[in-house]
């Protein structure tokens, strides 16, 4: 008995062993690294209209992270949009916070609607963007902690990740909504689909869930946006070595100066005749004056995108023109048409447009050889200077939706 006992004793012993060599062999914490942010924007019209494109693209699903807020865990009849009569008249939009935590708040008014969960309105209050990241790895995530609390009414949140260059009409990949009352330290996760160069922007927002038109929030970016995965973080480690892409990105280098005239034989060197000289060979001459004369550089191309509105008749099979102004002449009014169909609902479409040198666009104007029967609608036009569509660094007039049947509207460049 007295050595069963022992037996079951060191069995035992051998037990504990095992159990306490296990617990020292703990799975290792992915590696993570920081993504910048590139942007931080309380709401305008270039807010407003982000916003109103993630909530346009994909699914209107709106998921609901408070079980207590009897809204179910989502609902998927109406998605979201910013209401044109949103006024942050009582608190100011405003974005806080030079490191995380960053802060969007918000109070004011909106119109009148229906309460309930998807059926009253929403206001944007400002956005958080990070700097793209190329080479970012499928199968890894980008992470951070938020927390959200209602003030004049809820809370409401968008993040969506996007597929190449902020600014320059990315690809939508995903995208999820959020409404409730209150959420505390809550993980904003998307998992990367494929090798490529991603972004993400997280929107704050307030949805007026009583319908009273008092509404109000507070968004806190708990944390700065992160990578998680070995592949990703050693692009990202590098490119965060590299100095800051300032915003918007620059375009393309110039072109090397010309080198100064030399002072004796220069090719270079003409008279008012188009002839050449040597001011070697006319030291003995007295000049009255000297002009600086510079010729026409060519033909400059400017490449312009016009986005059609996401609303219905808003696409049009007529042909549209666009035309540049500024203060040092126009373009040609140009027909915007490409093989395929041009200007349909809610698409971007990109041309190129010449000018007869550098005109410097201050104005776009739009268009339109309509009727009764086709009407076309338009919410914004960029432009930038080059063949080079795909580039950040551009001006855009805001068409707010704007109608055009058979005549034409201009718009400032901003």
């Amino acid at each position: 008995m007295a050595l069963a006992r022992c037996l079951i004793s060191l069995a035992c012993l051998a037990c504990v062993g095992a159990v306490q060599l296990h617990s020292q062999h703990r799975v290792e914490q992915a590696p993570r690294a920081m993504l910048k942010l590139n942007r931080k924007m309380a709401d305008d019209a270039d807010v407003r209209q982000m916003y109103d494109d993630l909530a346009n693209a994909g699914d209107d699903c709106v998921h609901f992270p408070i079980s207590s807020d009897g809204c179910g865990a989502s609902e998927c009849s109406k998605g979201t949009q910013h209401h044109t009569t949103c006024n942050w008249n009582s608190i100011p939009a405003t974005v806080s916070g030079t490191t995380a935590p960053y802060t969007i708040k918000a109070n004011g008014h909106v119109a009148s609607s229906s309460s309930g969960c998807v059926t009253a309105n929403s206001c944007v209050m400002g956005m958080f963007e990070t700097t793209k990241y190329s080479s970012l790895c499928q199968g890894d995530t980008i992470e951070a902690i938020y927390s959200a609390a209602q003030g004049g009414d809820w809370f409401e949140v968008a993040m969506g990740l996007y597929e190449g260059t902020p600014g320059y009409n990315p690809t939508f990949v995903e995208k999820m909504i959020y409404r409730g009352s209150a959420v505390s330290n809550a993980v904003a996760k998307f998992t990367i689909p494929r090798n490529g160069d991603f972004f993400v922007r997280i929107f704050g927002a307030s949805y007026d869930r009583t319908g009273g038109t008092v509404l109000g929030a507070t968004l806190t970016l708990e944390s700065e946006f992160e990578v998680v995965g070995a592949c990703s973080v050693n692009g990202v480690t590098q490119q965060n070595a590299n100095p800051p892409t300032p915003w918007p990105t620059p375009g393309p280098a110039s072109s090397p100066a010309a080198a100064p005239a030399a002072a004796t034989g220069d090719p270079h060197l003409t008279d008012m005749n188009g002839e050449k000289f040597d001011i070697a060979e006319t030291s003995q001459m007295d000049f009255d004056h000297v002009e600086l004369v510079t010729r026409d550089q060519g033909p400059h191309t400017y490449a312009v995108c016009v986005k059609t509105a996401n609303k219905y008749g808003a696409g049009t099979d007529q042909n549209s023109y666009v035309q540049l102004r500024g203060p040092d002449g126009s373009s040609e009014m140009t027909l915007m048409d490409k093989s395929g169909d041009d200007h349909e609902r809610d698409t971007v479409g990109c041309y190129e447009v010449e000018a007869l040198g550098p005109i410097h666009p201050t104005q776009v104007c739009l268009k339109h050889k309509g009727g009764w029967y086709d009407h076309w609608a338009v919410d914004w036009v960029t432009v930038n200077q080059g063949h080079h569509l795909n580039t950040e660094h551009h001006a855009k007039a805001f068409f707010h939706g704007a109608w055009f049947g058979d005549h034409e509207k201009c718009e400032n460049l901003k």
